[in-house]
């Protein structure tokens, strides 16, 4: 037979241990290279950067500082403000009746006085027939009774002057007065019952007065609420449900809430301006007319009135805007990045780096929030190095480093739109 070509030699050369502990070795020895090759230079990495840390712990933090940044001495100082009418009013049904004829609607303009619907009140209408007769009858009472009363004393005077001659009797003589007596009495009710009539009259003739709607005063109608035919009730008073509200808008009132810091500085009949959405660029000028003259003691605001023409029409009652007024001050107002604020439980503070590199954190009075800066009334003389963003990490007389490239300020101006007008805290 003939091998297969495909079998397996039998007599190939055997590899020796020594020869295979050999690759073993040179194999270790290559993963050991590459390991060190890799490892070493990551471990005297991590060794330089401990010791650059190490040194940094050593060293004080640094922060970055800014000089607070001096205000101009008259400034703008923009509130919100709501437009109301001079005076408006919601003008109710007195009487109980039906609407028979309405002679206005929304928008119009009306006049004091003049007549804005009828209400048909039949019932009043009766009740006022039925007084006036009752009247009737206690004036015939009245005049009865002063016959009666004449009579009386015409008896009485008669018997008087018979007694001393002894024609009647000194009975007869009291009975006469008795009668007397009771006829004037009887005069003086039927006169009381005439006054009470005459009352019932005229209460029923003013209630005949309200089936006529008249308006208050001059304005314009805002809202009506029912047509011709609806049923009316006198008590039916709630809100929604009046006839008519009537508003004078010809002088516009706008209600301003102004921060105490800023209360002192604003004047009766001093000029303001008023802006709303829909009038962009348009200022209208108005004045200050009055005050509350106490604040709220939330909010640590005060409630001031301003008027602004408004014949033209061009505000509305109820329009949302933004006031400002012109605040002059005796020295300018320093500001500082809002970030450098820190409200604590003992008041508003600012940390400042001292001469000697040292934090101290100064207690202040802040006024404006106008987004990037903030106003600092009282605590700071404008020479102060003021740490702009501190963190937890300072403390009352750490050493620091002040990063000097951020010592001043941007004179950039402030933002014109502050977020409320006062600062929590400023109390």
């Amino acid at each position: 037979m003939t091998e297969s070509h495909d079998a397996i030699p039998k007599d190939l050369p055997k590899i020796g241990k020594t020869r295979l502990i050999a690759i073993l070795v040179a194999v270790l020895v290559v993963f050991a290279g590459l390991f060190l090759a890799g490892y070493l230079p990551y471990l005297i990495h991590e060794k330089r950067l401990a010791r650059q840390a190490e040194e940094m712990a050593k060293q004080p933090p640094i922060v970055d500082v800014v000089v607070p940044r001096a205000t101009q001495q008259t400034v703008q100082l923009p509130l919100p403000g709501d437009a109301h009418a001079m005076q408006a009013t919601a003008l109710y049904a007195r009487v109980n009746g039906y609407l028979k004829r309405r002679l206005v609607d929304i928008g119009d303009h009306v006049k004091a006085g003049q007549l804005l619907a009828e209400i048909d009140a039949p019932d009043v209408d009766a009740q006022l027939n039925e007084a006036r007769a009752a009247l009737e009858q206690a004036n015939s009472r009245v005049i009865s009774a002063q016959i009666d009363l004449e009579l009386a004393q015409t008896t009485y005077t008669r018997y008087k002057g018979l007694v001393p001659t002894g024609g009647v009797t000194q009975q007869d003589l009291d009975t006469r007065e008795t009668q007397l007596n009771q006829a004037v009495a009887t005069k003086v009710g039927a006169i009381a019952s005439v006054k009470l009539a005459q009352a019932t009259v005229q209460r029923l003739e003013a209630e005949q007065g309200f089936e006529k709607i008249v308006a208050p005063f001059d304005g314009i109608i805002t809202v009506r609420n029912y047509d011709v035919g609806a049923l009316m009730s006198s008590s039916d008073t709630a809100a929604g449900h009046e006839m008519f509200d009537v508003a004078e808008t010809d002088i516009i009132r706008v209600l301003v809430n102004v921060p105490q810091s800023y209360v002192s500085a604003i004047q009766i009949d001093q000029p303001v301006t008023f802006q709303v959405p829909n009038e962009p660029g348009r200022q209208f000028i108005g004045r200050v007319a009055r005050w509350a003259g106490a604040l709220d003691p939330t909010t640590r605001t005060m409630l001031t009135e301003l008027h602004f023409d408004n014949r033209d029409g061009r505000l509305y009652a109820g329009m949302y805007g933004e006031v400002r007024f012109d605040i002059h001050r005796e020295k300018p107002v320093l500001t500082v990045p809002t970030g450098a604020m820190l409200l604590e439980s003992n008041g508003t503070q600012v940390a400042v780096v001292q001469k000697d590199d040292r934090v101290h954190f100064q207690k202040v009075s802040v006024g404006r929030d106008m987004g990037t800066e903030i106003e600092v009334l009282v605590g700071l003389n404008g020479n102060e190095r003021v740490i702009s963003n501190p963190g937890s990490r300072l403390v009352e007389g750490l050493v620091v480093r002040a990063h000097e490239e951020a010592a001043v300020a941007e004179a950039s101006p402030p933002a014109t739109q502050p977020n409320d007008g006062y600062v929590s805290g400023s109390k």
